[in-house]
């Protein structure tokens, strides 16, 4: 099962929207891994990981990870829990933008025709 929803990151890289992390039942306090995976930032519990949920509950990226796929503050982004697989995926518009590019292309020529 997988949870989508678009949400925004702020100046210190923080995800607004939490529900992500509720699907997940991670909690504040929890270790994760940050990883940066092709065009995704992948996020995994890990009780070894460097990175940890806020005690507000919020998923915090990395400045080196923002910086290396130009998330700013305010940036929409679209964050996939994996329930099965007990991770999430980050993705930014222009990610997503280019995977709906080719799909997008043959849907209009279709409809045109």
């Amino acid at each position: 099962m997988a949870y989508y929803v678009v949400s925004t990151a702020d100046r210190r890289g923080r995800l607004a929207d939490r529900s992500p992390l509720r699907a997940l039942r991670w909690s504040a306090g929890r270790k994760v891994r940050i990883t940066a995976v092709g065009d995704a930032i992948v996020v995994r519990a890990d009780p070894d990981g460097a990175d940890i949920i806020t005690g507000q509950g919020f998923l915090r990226l990395p400045t080196a990870l923002r910086h290396r796929y130009r998330i700013r503050n305010r940036d929409r982004l679209l964050v996939c829990a994996f329930v099965d697989r007990a991770c999430l995926a980050v993705y930014t518009m222009a990610a997503l933008e280019e995977v709906l590019a080719a799909r997008h292309a043959g849907l209009l020529d279709q409809a045109a025709s």
